[in-house]
């Protein structure tokens, strides 16, 4: 007995997007969580009906390009199943065929595209978070609709579809200060991204509409693992600002480790706050006052804009920036 990709992720308890990446031997999928698709998928006698993850007869046909240039973001994180999976179904909503594939940066890029292209889709949407504005040239091998989601390139050419990542961190620096806080430090992520250049510039600016102009070099710091972390908190001389930025909630998970095993209380000691609201954040000892990023919005509005370019090949390109929300928890604390 054949079954739906939906049934099946509704019986392993998982979504559509997981259960694609899954079938499609993709990275990224814990590996109980592999099994147990795989497990059921088995004992259901499930058949996908072709090599891309969501396949109809009618409609167009898209590529998703999940671009890879060192694989510490996209990588293993749940952030992009929640946009792989408004990217699905929003393609099942409009009849449209859906492969997703990957580039990676270590390899040829060239030939790499080129064998993508050779599958003739009628368009390309790019996970462009680990691209830089160097990448972008390759992306004319395609010759056809290209949408960049979640990265933002001035004056490309393409559409982009993507978190308004200046006005997440400003509005979540502008809510420190609200809580009574003037010394404003920032957990940043060396990682490169644009993304992270965009909530640099926001933490700045607002600082500065604050007229805090002046902040001490040791408030600042760049970041990607656990250890790097510890290596700053524990460092000699280490002396914390009273509340902090962190770029994004898996950085925010070591630096709340670190802290509270070097003895400072969370919001007592020092506030934080963060951007994206991943699943566990509301799980965390405090739990995170973060801004929340609607990433299943992302995959259904860059999808929508795909289709439109594809019937509208000649229209002018147009940036999507989606804004956030700040969801309050108990990582910040209101000072007098």
């Amino acid at each position: 007995m054949n079954i739906s990709v939906r049934k099946l992720a509704s019986i392993a308890n998982v979504s559509t997007a997981t259960v694609s990446m899954v079938l499609n031997n993709k990275p990224g999928i814990g590996a109980d969580t592999r099994k147990r698709v795989l497990d059921i998928a088995k004992q259901y006698g499930f058949e996908p009906a072709a090599e891309s993850s969501v396949v109809t007869r009618e409609g167009k046909s898209i590529q998703l390009i999940m671009w890879n240039n060192h694989g510490l973001i996209i990588a293993d994180n749940p952030f992009f199943t929640s946009i792989t999976e408004g990217v699905i179904e929003t393609c099942t909503q409009h009849g449209c065929s859906l492969n997703i594939v990957y580039v990676y940066a270590s390899q040829d890029i060239a030939s790499q595209l080129e064998s993508i292209k050779e599958k003739q889709s009628d368009g390309f949407l790019v996970m462009a978070t680990e691209m830089s504005g160097e990448d972008l040239h390759y992306l004319k091998i395609l010759d056809a609709p290209v949408v960049l989601l979640d990265g933002y390139f001035p004056g490309c050419g393409y559409d982009c579809v993507c978190i308004n990542n200046f006005q997440a961190a400003a509005d979540a620096v502008d809510y420190l200060f609200s809580c009574g806080h003037r010394k404003i430090g920032y957990f940043q992520s060396d990682i490169f991204s644009t993304n992270f250049k965009e909530r640099e510039a926001g933490y700045w600016a607002s600082l500065h509409r604050h007229g805090e102009m002046q902040i001490f070099k040791e408030h600042l710091h760049p970041m990607k693992s656990l250890q790097d972390v510890s290596a700053v908190v524990n460092a000699p001389g280490f002396v914390p600002a009273d509340a902090y930025l962190v770029d994004a909630d898996l950085l925010a998970v070591s630096v709340i480790k670190v802290l509270h095993d070097s003895g400072y209380r969370i919001p007592r000691d020092i506030s934080l706050i963060s951007i994206d609201d991943m699943p566990f954040s509301e799980a965390l000892m405090p739990s995170l006052t973060t801004m929340r990023v609607d990433k299943k919005e992302l995959g259904i509005a860059a999808v929508q804009r795909l289709i439109y370019r594809i019937a509208n090949p000649k229209e002018k390109v147009s940036v999507l920036l989606q804004s956030t929300s700040l969801i309050i928890r108990d990582s910040v604390a209101r000072r007098a």
